[in-house]
């Protein structure tokens, strides 16, 4: 007896990146030399998502700061009656960085905060950003 196996998809092993209840579109991967920066929407034009993973150099922080200011330029365009937007920043994955990073988010989390945008940087304390970034804020105020 001869047992055949059908051919597999091609793409059968892709990782599925939408469940089938998930109408939104796909994360969209932006181009950047050694992180990965993925940008997806909340939905319904709440706001986006930027998940930054790997290691985040100068020109990394660029590409960030540009993805940043570009959403906020749409959001200060956008209706006064418009329902307030958010942007999150995941850097969860994230496994080093220069000081560009934590300079680039002060500088996006007070122009969001011009523009009544909550701006909010998602971090669990692997990386260290956390106490760099408190820092950063303890010498802003002053203190």
């Amino acid at each position: 007896m001869s047992l055949t196996t059908p051919p597999l998809h091609p793409d059968h092993r892709a990782p599925k990146t939408t469940s089938t209840r998930d109408r939104r579109p796909p994360p969209t991967p932006v181009p950047s030399p050694s992180a990965r920066v993925h940008r997806r929407d909340l939905g319904q034009g709440a706001g986006v998502v930027f998940t930054v993973a790997g290691a985040v150099g100068a020109h990394d922080a660029a590409v960030l700061s540009r993805c940043l200011h570009a959403e906020l330029a749409d959001c200060a365009v956008a209706a006064p009656g418009d329902a307030r937007r958010v942007i999150v920043v995941d850097l969860t994955e994230v496994e080093t960085y220069g000081s560009q990073l934590v300079d680039l988010l002060a500088v996006a989390e007070d122009r969001a905060g011009s523009l009544d945008v909550g701006l909010h940087v998602l971090e669990l304390g692997r990386s260290g950003f956390r106490e760099d970034w408190e820092n950063r804020h303890t010498r802003a105020e002053g203190g």
